[in-house]
């Protein structure tokens, strides 16, 4: 194998990383030759060392030459805290002298740098008895490298503090009886999802309000008269399984098949427990399936009438418990969309630079008056958010003005707060963090002084289009609900409630750790244009030729309310998307009726 390798650009499906392999340094048992000269320039392998905390960090660079091999023997690197002292010669941070080494590396060791430092710095070679000339200059900044640095709090939506937030049964009250058997008639189902009717339950419990610590229903033998079955999801058996909140387990529930529409009398939907012996209660807990909405924020598919029954026998006679008719959606679980955060400030003088330190879990997306402060996407790289959150830096000094300025901010779910959404393709699911961001931006204006904007409950919030965001599978976007110009100025954001403080990085309340991101962030790296090919009726498909890893963009042009469904997929099937658990991991679904 050769030991320089070619630039490759890997794309995978999945939302991973891409990865660019850059050319390593040449072997230093290459023969001599040729004129030596400095490339490549990286602290901490970087190509733009923007806001690190590594306050010694790692200076690379790659050998170079007229010759067709160059190698290096020895070298000198200087540092300073502008390009014009180096330039003068006057390197008041460090000066290496004449280091021999083939290794085309060194570790700042100059004069003790903190947070928000600037250093230039350049490297000479030696190549035997030839000397390069002085290398461009290459900059490394760092970033808030201590945690009395961050003045910012973390921040959220209170609609999105999970965390804190109990899924809410319905309690039907019966007057107080004793049997073995309960059984659930539903004649009427509740509001539909995707134009679909159906009777979908997270759990049933059975309780005695003078014991109301003990469930008689976990672990009852369940009968259903009718079941859409999917292995380990939705099963008559998962009604009673304990797990109430379908957002954060895998086990979603029960689901009846599909219903033409909300009346199932003449045929009702049944459920029997068998409690396996005789109990005493007077309450049957009906809990919703909490992981979806409908279009306006109202929980999908749970009964609207229905009866609750009791008998001593499977074979009955039955007594009717309770009937409820016209049964309200319960209150959801999840907010009906993802936040969207901004900050309104006026600045009365121009920037002479500006730096925004910011983290957001999941991840975020950050503008500054309508456009993005950089191009970075899908940030912030993976940790264990309890322990550790990288933030990112960015120059936005060019995205100020003079006068009026907004900073706004996104959040989506991310890989910290991942709802298990049953319908959909799945690898993992949990929130270890509710959304949330912390923000910092500082402004160094015209005349010097200094401006800091950070997080905390000045900052204005309300819920965005981007009703449903999951890394595996897929985000869903309502346009009906976009607010045009929120993240510019002169929107009046008065309205919108304030956000809620959680506390400052690593305080007792927030004590995961903020550390500078010091990798390549996720980039757009290549747009492809898709070569539309012959589909089934009512779809069109778009071959791109290759896997990706990536996202659509789409320009549709149709009636308000108009649901458009954008499928990936390895191959085709009879003209659609295939989505098998070999591929893309799509349930497959087994339908079953009574």
């Amino acid at each position: 194998m050769s030991s320089l390798a070619r630039p490759v650009l890997i794309l995978a499906t999945g939302l991973t990383a891409l990865v660019t392999l850059v050319p390593s340094a040449l072997p230093a048992s290459a023969s001599q030759g040729g004129s030596a000269g400095v490339t490549a320039l990286r602290t901490q392998h970087l190509r733009s060392a923007l806001g690190i905390d590594d306050t010694t960090p790692d200076l690379t660079w790659q050998p170079a030459g007229r010759g067709r091999n160059v190698v290096q023997s020895a070298y000198r690197v200087q540092a300073a805290t502008s390009r014009a002292k180096l330039e003068r010669g006057h390197p008041d941070l460090w000066d290496s002298g004449k280091v021999r080494s083939a290794e085309p590396h060194a570790v700042y060791a100059g004069r003790a740098v903190g947070s928000r430092d600037r250093v230039h710095w350049r490297v000479q070679l030696w190549s035997g008895t030839r000397v390069s000339e002085w290398s461009d200059i290459a900059v490394f900044e760092t970033g808030l490298t201590r945690a009395q640095d961050w003045s910012a709090q973390w921040i959220t939506h209170d609609a999105w503090r999970l965390s804190e937030h109990e899924l809410q049964p319905v309690v039907v009250t019966l007057p107080r009886t004793t049997a073995r058997h309960v059984r659930l008639d539903v004649t009427k189902l509740g509001p539909p999802l995707d134009g679909a009717w159906r009777l979908q339950l997270g759990e049933i419990e059975v309780r005695d309000s003078a014991a109301p610590d003990v469930n008689h229903a976990q672990g009852a033998a369940v009968t259903a008269s009718e079941t859409e079955t999917v292995r380990k999801i939705w099963e008559p058996a998962l009604a009673v399984d304990g797990l109430t909140n379908s957002a954060l387990d895998r086990a979603a529930g029960y689901a009846s098949p599909k219903h033409t529409g909300p009346d199932v009398s003449s045929s009702p939907v049944t459920l029997t427990l068998d409690l396996k012996a005789a109990k005493s209660f007077d309450q049957v807990l009906l809990y919703p399936r909490a992981d979806v909405l409908t279009d306006d924020g109202r929980v999908p598919h749970f009964p609207v009438d229905y009866t609750v029954s009791t008998s001593d026998t499977a074979e009955g006679p039955w007594t009717r418990a309770a009937e409820v008719t016209g049964q309200p959606a319960p209150k959801p679980f999840l907010p009906s969309g993802l936040p969207l955060f901004t900050k309104d400030f006026t600045l009365p003088k121009g920037t002479r630079s500006a730096r925004l330190y910011m983290a957001g879990l999941g991840v975020h997306e950050a503008r500054i008056n309508g456009e993005p402060v950089g191009d970075a996407v899908l940030e912030p790289a993976n940790t264990d958010f309890r322990d550790r959150v990288q933030y990112a830096t960015y120059d936005v000094t060019e995205r100020l003005r003079r006068g009026g300025n907004t900073l706004a901010v996104a959040l989506g779910n991310g890989i910290s707060n991942v709802v298990s959404t049953a319908d959909r393709y799945r690898k993992l699911y949990g929130n270890i963090s509710d959304p949330k961001l912390v923000a910092q931006l500082e402004i160094t204006l015209d005349d010097g002084t200094v401006r800091r904007i950070t997080s905390g409950t000045d900052w204005r919030t309300t819920l965005g289009p981007t009703t449903s965001s999951n890394w595996y599978g897929g985000e869903d976007h309502d346009a009906r609900r976009e607010i045009p110009g929120w993240d510019e100025p002169g929107r009046d954001h008065s309205a919108w409630p304030s956000a809620v403080a959680l506390g400052r990085p690593g305080s007792a309340a927030e004590p995961a750790v903020l550390s500078a991101r010091e990798t390549e962030p996720v980039r757009v790296m290549e747009t492809l244009k898709g070569t539309e090919v012959p589909g089934a009726e009512g779809s069109r498909v778009f071959d791109l030729g290759r896997n990706i890893a990536g996202w659509p963009e789409i320009t549709v042009t149709a009636p308000a309310g108009t649901t458009v469904r954008i499928l990936p997929a390895e191959s085709l099937k009879d003209g659609h998307a295939f989505q098998s658990i070999s591929n893309v991991g799509a349930p497959f679904l087994k339908t079953e009726r009574g």
